[in-house]
């Protein structure tokens, strides 16, 4: 398998990945950065893929990361990439839908996942092993969000960072168990559609659900030409490893 080796994060993080198939991009970097860990935090990324979120989780905060991968090229080479950075990282083969769940005699302040996205009977899904693995939406978002409500601490955080066409999937798994729920839709440019949102959620919590406002990817100039820079918020995020912050 062939691979390249990336920077994230301004050259902070370097990421060792399959060069064909599905490549860590934007959303491993912005689901670390709503994760609201603090240091000696413990993180599990469910389906970690080379690690690039959980490792940019612990680069920012000092968290102990974990991982679990179905696919075992991607362990090997997220294991690699925590020793690369010189961040402890501990990833796992596995199905995060099995039972008994990953990491099963272990409890975690935080899960964060990136699921997958298409589901087979909806859209196409490359022929490309690696990208099917990482996109196909072939499994039970139940069984996804319940094994992070099996592996989450009382009053852990969930968050996700997922296609806009499946929000509805998300808050139907997250209605037992999780409560706190909050979600900001990120609009690639003003006046587009969200395409993409981040929902976080906490485990037992009793409070009430919140739409917070939208996060705007990319800068509109004042003739209203979109443009490929990023808005300031999301450059510091991408380019210097700052947290994405929401209200309390």
């Amino acid at each position: 398998m062939k691979t390249t080796i990336d920077d994230f994060l301004g050259g902070r993080l370097r990421i060792e990945q399959p060069a064909k198939g599905y490549r860590a991009g934007m959303d491993p970097i912005l689901l670390a950065a709503a994760c609201s860990a603090v240091a000696g935090d413990t993180v599990l990324d469910l389906g970690c893929g080379v690690g690039t979120a959980a490792l940019a989780v612990a680069e920012r905060t000092g968290a102990q990361a974990f991982g679990v991968e179905q696919n075992p090229d991607l362990v090997a080479l997220a294991q690699a990439n925590g020793t690369r950075n010189d961040l402890p990282f501990v990833a796992i083969q596995g199905d995060a839908t099995s039972r008994p769940t990953p990491f099963s005699d272990q409890s975690f302040d935080h899960v964060i996942t990136n699921p997958p996205f298409f589901d087979p009977g909806r859209g196409i899904v490359s022929g490309d092993a690696t990208r099917a693995a990482g996109r196909s939406g072939a499994f039970s978002m139940e069984d996804w969000i319940g094994t992070a409500f099996k592996r989450l601490k009382p009053n852990g955080r969930l968050t996700v960072v997922y296609a806009m066409d499946r929000l509805p999937d998300l808050l139907s798994a997250c209605r037992q168990g999780f409560g706190d729920m909050r979600v900001a839709c990120l609009v690639p440019y003003l006046g587009k559609p969200p395409n993409r949102f981040i929902l976080t959620a906490r485990k037992g919590s009793k409070a009430p659900f919140q739409m917070l406002p939208n996060v705007l990817m990319h800068v509109t100039g004042f003739d209203g030409r979109v443009s490929d820079q990023y808005d300031a918020r999301i450059e510091n995020v991408l380019r210097h490893g700052a947290a994405l912050t929401f209200p309390d």
